[in-house]
């Protein structure tokens, strides 16, 4: 995620060279030095690094808040804090620190689809920021009332219009998140689902920070585990259906002509927290005892969901991310 905003940065016209990586409290002291001689330092904060292990959220932000303000407090160059819309509480603090010192400035960035207010209970924007740099008009109506409209820019991630048509195999793909656990039960479901689905097999895109890429055994044999190098695009070469709980790549597999069957499951999450089942993007199934194939396939034939995933990524039409670092 962070090197995709990374990239953004740099094809917006700043200067690799400007802008640096927020790893760890060592590499303030290198910062602090090189401000004197840049005209602007844009940081990109991606490591989290906290002063007690395993300590409460509450503390961490209070120790990062106050080390981190006297450090702001020691720029004599203008900085740009990338504030990256998947927050935690060092980067929060280091957000709330910045505000107020002359030298610092603020850039909100959403940096996926569904990081907006109103997605769900987390607060993607609870502090001031001086500029917003947004994928979509969700994320537009979150910043809107609180960043002046000059200051808001919009960015597409690449490949956003490359829409293409899945193979009409039957073959049923299923991705998961990090939550989840091929429990007795869960695997019930699924196996009851693919039988459902008249297929041979499951075939499995575990997440890539899963615990079970070495567990492999865990599985039955009618569930075909992926290369975990696979790519998104060409698991979706593979498949015509896929089975997923709340996972982001339910839209991206949408994107690339997937028919997504939405299932609440395979994690621990309440149903459709994306708000793809209500956006027609994926087909909802909150029980299995609803499940009709028939339903399924009306459902698709009924709704283009590649153009209602397009449709949810169009940025807002207002000045690109590129005109951002010439303004400031």
């Amino acid at each position: 995620k962070y090197n995709k905003v990374f990239i953004s940065l740099m094809n917006s016209g700043i200067d690799s060279n400007l802008i640096f990586v927020k790893e760890s409290q060592k590499s303030w002291n290198k910062i602090i030095n090189l401000v004197h001689h840049l005209p602007i330092v844009v940081i990109l904060y991606i490591k989290r690094w906290s002063f007690i292990c395993q300590s409460p959220k509450g503390a961490e932000f209070l120790a990062s808040y106050v080390v981190q303000s006297v450090l702001f407090k020691k720029l004599q160059t203008p900085v740009y804090l990338v504030v990256i819309s998947d927050l935690n509480p060092y980067l929060l603090a280091q957000w709330a620190a910045a505000i107020g010192h002359k030298h610092a400035k603020v850039i909100w960035w959403q940096e996926d689809y569904h990081h907006f207010e109103g997605f769900s209970q987390e607060n993607y924007f609870p502090l001031e920021a001086d500029f917003a740099v947004v994928l979509n008009q969700d994320g537009f109506n979150t910043v809107k009332d609180a960043v002046k409209k000059d200051n808001i820019y919009s960015y597409a991630e690449y490949g956003i219009c490359e829409l293409a048509e899945a193979p009409s195999n039957g073959k049923i793909g299923l991705a998961c998140n990090v939550l989840f656990t091929p429990s007795d039960v869960c695997l019930e479901h699924l196996n009851s689902l693919r039988l459902k689905l008249n297929a041979d097999y499951l075939y499995l895109r575990l997440h890539p920070n899963s615990p079970f890429h070495d567990q492999l055994n865990r599985f039955p044999n009618w569930i075909q585990i992926r290369d975990k190098d696979e790519s998104i695009k060409d698991f979706a070469k593979e498949i015509e259906y896929a089975i997923i709980g709340n996972s982001a790549i339910q839209l991206k597999l949408a994107l690339l002509g997937v028919k997504i069957i939405h299932v609440g499951f395979l994690d621990n999450l309440r149903f459709d927290i994306y708000g793809y089942v209500r956006k027609s993007i994926a087909y909802g199934l909150e029980s299995l005892d609803l499940f009709e194939l028939d339903d399924v396939k009306y459902f698709f034939e009924q709704h283009n969901t590649s153009q209602n995933a397009l449709f949810y990524m169009v940025p807002p039409y207002i000045k690109d991310v590129k005109c951002l670092f010439h303004d400031i």
